[in-house]
């Protein structure tokens, strides 16, 4: 190789000097960068266009119409309205008042007329002496006068006993049989010094007029009648033992031994200077105005 041409040339041609160029290495060395570039070039190319196709592909599909099949149905849109919400509940309605007690029913007039019994003439009292018949119209028997309301239910009550009559003298039957007697039960059924409810007779009829109350059931079914009651006075004046002798029904067995289960303290009964348990038997008169 010429010297000028030595100093123009590159290494390649030196290398290759009166060598056979067109061999393929000479051929690739040559052109090496250039291939190198357009390398590049393409590999830089596909790269962008992996970045960049999906957003064009975005915008083409947005903006190409979509065109219906003939089958196909268009749902159409559904605007919702302002929905109400549900009303709260009403409150409850106030629990019914309870229910007044009916008013106790007005006592008829009654007179007093008890049993008669056969006394001396200088004992009969005038109280005791029995109504006519003229004096009774209109008007009720019971233990003690009561005014009472005309037309009125009465409950007469009767404390005749047995044992004790009206006027709190002994029976003619019990005359017979002298004091002292006992019953089978042991409780004595007549002494000398009868029990007595405070305040005496008197007091006894008016505590029983004013708690016994005529039921409600026996008035509206009309039921009357004598409601027996036998209780003991023990020697400290308590009342126990009360027994249900015999009754009408109606509630008024139960208003009758509420009434005597009620009553206070007796002032007990003596037997020769004792005090001792006395049997007593009471009946109780519910009676309808007529």
């Amino acid at each position: 190789m010429e010297t000028k041409k030595i100093l123009e040339a590159d290494y390649l041609d030196l290398i290759f000097d009166q060598r056979n160029k067109a061999y393929g290495s000479y051929e690739l060395r040559k052109h090496y960068g250039r291939r190198t570039l357009k390398a590049l070039g393409i590999t830089m190319a596909i790269l962008a266009g992996g970045i960049t196709a999906p957003f064009v592909l975005s915008e083409l599909h947005a903006k190409t119409p979509v065109e219906l099949k003939p089958d196909e149905r268009i749902i159409p849109a559904i605007t919702l309205k302002d929905i109400e919400p549900p009303k709260p509940p009403a409150p409850p309605p106030p629990p019914p008042s309870p229910e007044k007690p009916p008013a106790p029913p007005p006592v008829a007039p009654s007179l007093k007329n008890l049993p008669p019994v056969i006394v001396p003439p200088e004992r009969v009292k005038p109280e005791d002496v029995p109504p006519t018949a003229d004096e009774l119209k209109d008007k009720l028997s019971a233990a003690a006068d009561n005014p009472g309301t005309p037309g009125g239910i009465a409950a007469a009550l009767s404390t005749d006993k047995p044992e004790v009559n009206g006027g709190g003298e002994p029976s003619p039957a019990e005359h017979k049989e002298g004091l002292g007697r006992k019953g089978n039960n042991g409780d004595f059924v007549f002494v000398e010094q009868m029990p007595e409810f405070p305040g005496g007779q008197k007091a006894l009829m008016d505590f029983l007029r004013k708690n016994l109350r005529y039921p409600k059931t026996a008035i509206e079914q009309e039921i009357e009648g004598n409601v027996h009651v036998s209780f003991v006075v023990n020697a400290q004046g308590v009342i126990e033992n009360i027994k249900l002798l015999r009754g009408i029904g109606g509630g008024c067995n139960e208003e009758a031994v509420r009434v005597v289960s009620a009553m206070p303290k007796w002032k007990p009964g003596k037997q020769n200077g004792q005090f001792v348990r006395v049997s007593y038997i009471m009946p109780i008169a519910f009676r309808l105005a007529r």
